[in-house]
């Protein structure tokens, strides 16, 4: 079993276009994932927001769902929560699972 196996990107009732677009993303995505993986590992705790601006991913890869991926998949737990001091909310802070 591949760990990074993905998700479909589109739907059976989406038309072509989009169905060979989500194809085409796939690689992409996977590399995202090990990419935010890595970056949660080498900082040990963090938020979603802190790994992602650790590995300097583009602006528009959507950390957050790539993120949580990574959880549904069991590489990593929630570990606690912090106060983001940008937005002042609450935000999930992350751990890889041992």
């Amino acid at each position: 079993m591949d760990l990074f196996e993905y998700a479909a990107s589109s739907r059976r009732s989406d038309p072509v276009t989009s169905q060979a677009a989500g194809t085409m993303n796939r690689p992409q995505r996977r590399g995202h994932r090990e990419i935010l993986l890595e970056a949660i590992q080498r900082l040990g705790r963090c938020t979603a927001r802190e790994a992602f601006e650790a590995c300097q991913l583009p602006p528009r890869c959507c950390y957050w769902k790539r993120v949580g991926e990574l959880e549904q998949r069991g590489l990593i737990r929630v570990a606690g929560q912090r106060l983001d001091p940008e937005t002042r909310s609450q935000c999930q802070v992350y751990e890889v699972r041992q």
